[in-house]
């Protein structure tokens, strides 16, 4: 399977396999992709048997399974030798990165690299970056790779009294690959930093609050990831006497 330099993306009830077969004149054949979960446990329960695919004379004596992302690499061989080589996402002019299939072994001292290129801009490159893990290069230079958080709910203002119960909500979309952190902070009237008058737990996205004279001001919500912050601002305060 090391000379396997294709990638496929399973369904949702389906898992990657390795079938490795015997030819009539004592060659190795490997077949490789995604199988249904349920044909995968019937067939390696089964054991050895005549191959019903492309190599219908060949004899099958290993079918694996497994479920996660790249495994099936070294199914059905030898325990793997322990390379100093890196694997990499090959594709020249693609939209998406991520729609990169093709693999290819870096030599040594070589490491993964992503361009991106503005093609209304000739020879003007605005993305070029290197990764030195196995399959690290397709995110590098994706749109997504490049986004700062992403708030799709904001904390608004309030008009409310003492006794109030007032929930304020700064929810961030979850992005593969880039983690972020959220971090309240709380101004008085005058726009002075103040200690926020309630328990603030790591990461809290949502904060429920009994309202006191302490919690009139403004309420910022910061989220920050890799490529910056973003922030928005709710304004509490009190109903104006007369209105």
């Amino acid at each position: 399977m090391e000379d396997c330099g294709h990638t496929v993306t399973c369904g949702e009830h389906e898992e990657c396999y390795v079938r490795r077969s015997v030819g009539t004149v004592g060659n190795v054949l490997y077949e490789s992709g995604c199988i249904s979960r349920q044909v995968c446990k019937q067939l390696s329960q089964i054991g050895g048997k005549r191959s019903t695919g492309r190599h219908k004379r060949a004899f099958v004596n290993c079918l694996q399974c497994c479920n996660s992302q790249f495994c099936n690499k070294h199914l059905c061989t030898k325990q793997p030798v322990i390379s100093n080589h890196i694997e990499c996402f090959a594709c020249n002019d693609v939209l998406v990165p991520e729609h990169c299939t093709n693999t290819v072994l870096c030599g040594l001292d070589q490491l993964c690299r992503a361009l991106e290129a503005d093609l209304s801009i000739p020879d003007k490159n605005y993305c070029v970056r290197c990764c030195n893990k196995n399959y690290c290069n397709p995110k590098l230079c994706g749109f997504l790779s490049q986004a700062k958080p992403v708030m799709t709910v904001k904390p608004q203002d309030r008009i409310v009294l003492p006794n109030d119960k007032v929930e304020l909500q700064c929810l961030i979309a979850h992005i593969d690959g880039l983690p972020f952190n959220i971090t309240w902070t709380h101004q008085n009237s005058n726009k002075i930093v103040t200690t926020p008058p309630i328990q603030l737990m790591s990461e809290s996205q949502i904060l429920d609050m009994t309202i006191t004279k302490a919690h009139y001001g403004y309420w910022t919500c910061s989220a920050r990831n890799q490529n910056g912050v973003v922030n928005a601002t709710a304004k509490i305060q009190p109903p104006v006497p007369g209105r």
